[in-house]
């Protein structure tokens, strides 16, 4: 697959030394709003094309595919215009700030009869599978604890906080948190409680919340930007447990069930990104418009929460 980067950021550099790793995947253009970033972003790299817009890489009749890696609110129109012109799209996450906008994008790439994903990465790891499997050995789930903080600074948390480029620990981060519970089959969460520390930006800094979901699991998710808190999951069955150390980098977990203590892992090949570019790569080339692994029900549905969780915040007053 031939593709565009819309961006210059880290993420964008992460991408494209994955794709530097990859067979049949290369790199063919770059754009940004400055050209000046863009060359700079692809020296000294020859046979990649500068563009000075986000619209002249969509142009760019080599590139098949797009990765999206740009503030957030900029996400949702640049999607738009990039299915508009015939891309195939990987979106970092938040692939948008509401269900809505992602519901309208999912159809118009069906419409369009080209490819478009969100990148929440981590579900498409090998032990992320394994994960779903496993997790029959537990019995029923009753409780899920989740913690997610980091610590950012200067430039970064501007970007990371800052309300007019749809950021805040919850648009950032929630993903991987409300991930895990979406990736071992529990629906319909209701929101139980939720507290909210917002910083001098306005944005949410530190977040709390209790979800009740339909089976009947209760999930404690925190997420932090400012604080330095362990990505460690705990997920409590009838019959056992299962504890991940760090589940954005998934490649390890433990499960205990009676006296069994069982671990189980596998490491990254490059980085981790890889599993999700090459799966994306594959459901395009065979004509597909959304992935069958991180479906579009399933990219809405964590969407769909992040939307509840800051609802219950404005309707307390938080």
């Amino acid at each position: 697959m031939d593709w565009g980067i819309a961006g210059t950021g880290k993420i964008a550099h992460k991408f494209l030394d994955t794709i530097e790793k990859m067979e049949g995947e290369r790199i063919v253009a770059v754009g940004s709003r400055r050209k000046e970033s863009a060359e700079a972003f692809i020296s000294p790299r020859p046979g990649i094309t500068a563009h000075e817009s986000y619209s002249d890489l969509f142009r760019d009749q080599r590139v098949e595919a797009v990765y999206i890696a740009v503030p957030n609110t900029l996400h949702y129109a640049l999607i738009k215009e990039a299915l508009e012109k015939g891309k195939h799209v990987l979106s970092e996450k938040p692939m948008t700030l509401s269900p809505e906008e992602m519901s309208e994008l999912y159809r118009l790439a069906e419409e369009r009869g080209v490819m478009l994903m969100e990148g929440y990465w981590v579900w498409f790891l090998p032990m992320a599978e394994k994960l779903r499997k496993i997790k029959e050995r537990i019995g029923r789930i009753e409780k899920i604890t989740l913690t997610y903080g980091f610590v950012s600074e200067g430039e970064r948390r501007r970007r990371k906080l800052s309300p007019s480029l749809g950021g805040g620990a919850i648009y950032d981060i929630g993903i991987y948190n409300l991930g895990i519970p979406e990736m071992l089959g529990l629906t319909e969460p209701e929101v139980i409680e939720s507290k909210v520390r917002r910083n001098e930006l306005g944005s949410d800094e530190y977040s709390f919340t209790v979800l009740r979901y339909k089976e009947g699991a209760v999930v404690e998710t925190t997420n932090a930007i400012g604080e330095d808190i362990p990505r460690v999951c705990t997920i409590q069955g009838e019959k056992g447990a299962i504890n991940i150390p760090d589940f954005q980098n998934l490649t390890s977990f433990t499960l205990e069930t009676g006296s069994t203590h069982e671990e189980f892992s596998s490491p990254f090949l490059i980085n981790g990104f890889e599993y999700e570019i090459e799966s994306f790569s594959e459901e395009a080339k065979k004509g597909r418009t959304h992935s069958s692994l991180f479906t579009p029900g399933h990219s809405i549905n964590i969407s769909t929460i992040i939307d509840n969780i800051v609802s219950y915040w404005r309707s307390e007053g938080l």
